[in-house]
């Protein structure tokens, strides 16, 4: 057996009906693009130091360390169903070296940026949305597949319970080969209910009522002029041109959400909170993704402390005090002073 039939079977019957859309067509490239370049060899003959090699070769080429670590996680996935199946004796991916990967440092919009792009999203149709990622942090995907059985006005949340994206098309009846598909979120947590600002609440009531202007009964909640959802490319470039307007580059919308995290954090939102808000599995990851956040707080809070020290300096005046009479006085001191 040729590794990309393998890692297709795996893929097809172990794996499709577990993954995402988005993940399976990731899953897809990687076969098609990469792995079908072993194909000269039968899989029981490509060993670590073969995969190392390789590996080593499109990390010099220019793919990005992520990249190749998600293909070597996805390798040893697969050839561990191979050992099991008695396809392969042992898995060889085992031994490959993960090559270092550094996350990108977050970009967030200043103050005054934050400040200037609320103030010109007001002359933008979209405009709306900007403010609703600043006030909740969702990702493009979800704010893209809401819909307006998802928003509750009484209660002022927001639930969260599918993604809408552009991905590869699969299916051999349809001429494009790309299609827009709704997903169930990125992970469990990414299931979640958000609450809203009142200021939210007012501008999703403004949207809706000029929503029905244009078209009755919308499913979604941002839609074109014709009712139907919006294509994240053509969102993208509302969202730049607003960019354009305010002078401000390099930020992605993908950016609002570290804005918003890190808008909560300065404020002393609770961090449980605000991972469950963000949709993140664990606090220690929002920790982790926003380290540089909280340690801009450390000498902001280390600086409550003082009274602490002068207190002790308080303490020590006063054995000093009583030094010349320690014959007559005993001033005791815990050992832990």
């Amino acid at each position: 057996m040729k590794l990309s039939e393998w890692l297709r079977f795996w893929l097809d019957t172990y794996e499709k009906s577990s993954i995402k859309l988005t993940t399976y067509a990731n899953y897809d490239g990687y076969i098609r693009n990469y792995f079908q370049k072993f194909d000269d060899k039968d899989i029981t003959q490509i060993f670590s130091d073969d995969y190392q090699d390789f590996f080593d070769g499109i990390l010099e080429y220019g793919l990005s360390a992520k990249t190749v670590r998600n293909m070597i996680i996805f390798l040893r996935k697969a050839l561990k169903k191979a050992v099991v199946e008695d396809v392969i004796p042992s898995n060889p991916a085992l031994d490959i070296e993960l090559p270092k990967y550094e996350s990108p440092e977050i970009k967030i919009l200043s103050h005054d940026q934050q400040t200037k792009l609320i103030k010109v999203s007001y002359f933008y149709r979209y405009g709306v949305f900007v403010r609703l990622t600043l006030c909740t942090g969702i990702r493009l995907g979800e704010l893209l597949g809401l819909q307006w059985n998802d928003i509750d006005f009484d209660r002022r949340e927001m639930r969260i319970r599918r993604t809408l994206h552009r991905c590869k098309n699969y299916d051999p009846t349809e001429k494009a080969s790309t299609s827009i598909f709704l997903d169930p979120p990125k992970t469990k947590n990414s299931k979640r209910t958000i609450p809203l600002l009142n200021h939210a609440v007012e501008d999703l009531k403004s949207w809706k009522l000029k929503q029905s202007r244009e078209v009755t009964n919308a499913k979604f909640v941002v839609t074109g002029i014709n009712g139907k959802f919006l294509d994240p490319k053509t969102f993208k470039d509302y969202y730049n041109r607003m960019l354009d307007r305010c002078d401000i580059h390099g930020i992605t919308f993908h950016a609002l959400r570290h804005t918003f995290a890190t808008n909560a954090l300065e404020r002393g939102m609770d961090k449980k909170t605000l991972s469950e808000i963000l949709g993140h599995y664990s606090v220690a990851f929002t920790l982790d993704t926003y380290a540089h956040v909280v340690d801009s707080f450390k000498r902001k809070n280390m600086d409550l402390m003082e009274d602490v020290y002068e207190c002790s300096q308080g303490q020590n005046m006063l054995i000093l005090f009583f030094l010349p009479f320690q014959k007559k006085f005993i001033v005791s001191i815990p050992e832990n002073r």
